[in-house]
């Protein structure tokens, strides 16, 4: 849990699956052995990479890392998966860089125009163990970032955009290890992908031994739509509609 957490409703999806159980975690030692770590989005990368530091989390995150353990960043904690975070133009801190985990070969520069659209993908990666098989789905979610990540040597490209808004595109996102075990993505919204997501977790079950989920998944959109149907319902129920309709009408 960042201090400057953004974006958590990215992880409401994995609440949905029957086989996951999500913490958010204060302290390194809350974190314990999880199958998969997930670095959220935030509203100040630099600052929370500092926060990580300062707080023990940095030794914990790296320690998963080496015992082959999944590791995730999403937006601003795909950031921080890199070697080094530039704001040469100081728009989150006073300062012109941090040191990133280092899980990544490579570098993020902060710059004046900040990148907001609707993104149809593609993963590429699939010779990760945790990936494999996942490139037939199609993902959908949302850019909203200022960094402009460039790989190093043993970064491997995650995901393919071809799609922003109605525009046809060809575009590298994100970064894989060559181990496969650690990535991260700007692309937030990713889970809410059933298919992409029922068969990551299902792959983190092969590689502990365990048989696949299969059957037919409620898809997170169809969850929403029911959600927010019975939110409606329960408006009607208890307001004057009528009222409300001649106030809009005015």
């Amino acid at each position: 849990r960042l201090p400057h957490i953004s974006n958590f409703t990215d992880f409401v999806a994995l609440e949905n699956q029957p086989d996951a159980s999500i913490k958010y975690v204060s302290k390194p030692e809350q974190i314990g052995e999880p199958d998969v770590l997930i670095l959220p989005g935030s509203k100040n990368t630099i600052e929370d990479m500092a926060y990580l530091r300062e707080n023990g989390f940095e030794r914990k995150i790296n320690d998963l890392s080496q015992k082959g353990k999944l590791i995730i960043g999403i937006c601003g904690g795909y950031q921080m998966l890199g070697k080094e975070i530039n704001d040469p133009l100081h728009t989150e801190s006073n300062l012109d860089s941090i040191r990133g985990l280092g899980l990544l070969n490579m570098t993020t520069t902060f710059e004046s125009k900040k990148i907001t659209t609707r993104v149809k993908a593609k993963v590429h990666a699939a010779q990760s163990p945790y990936l494999q098989g996942l490139e037939q789905y199609d993902i959908d979610g949302y850019e909203i970032h200022m960094g402009i990540s460039e790989q190093g040597r043993g970064c491997i490209p995650l995901i393919e955009i071809y799609k922003r808004l109605d525009n046809e595109v060809m575009v590298a996102d994100g970064f894989c290890n060559s181990q496969g075990n650690v990535f991260g993505t700007y692309i937030h919204g990713i889970f809410d992908n059933t298919d992409f997501l029922r068969g990551l977790l299902n792959n983190v079950r092969k590689l502990k031994g365990l048989e696949r989920i299969d059957g037919e998944q409620m898809s997170f959109k169809e969850f929403k739509e029911r959600e927010y149907d019975r939110l409606a319902q329960i408006v009607r129920e208890n307001l004057d509609m009528e009222k409300i309709y001649a106030i809009i009408k005015g």
